[in-house]
């Protein structure tokens, strides 16, 4: 079992339901719905106890790929 993985795919239907039902749209946009909550999930900070630091994943990716 990959608890990380799991609890990363648990905030994201979460947020998708929370963009559903706050948003009073139709259902049948999850697609946009799943979309929006990754976005948000990427720039949203997170704390590494290991590092004693916050980050956001987001600029963390474009660190390690930028030429």
């Amino acid at each position: 079992m990959n608890g990380y993985a799991e609890r990363s795919g648990g905030m994201i239907i979460t947020r998708m339901r929370m963009l559903a039902l706050e948003g009073k749209l139709p259902k049948d946009l999850w697609p946009e719905f799943a979309s929006a909550a990754v976005w948000l999930l990427n720039r949203t900070p997170s704390y590494i106890a290991t590092e004693n630091r916050w980050v956001v994943l987001w600029e963390e990716v474009r660190k390690e790929f930028a030429p």
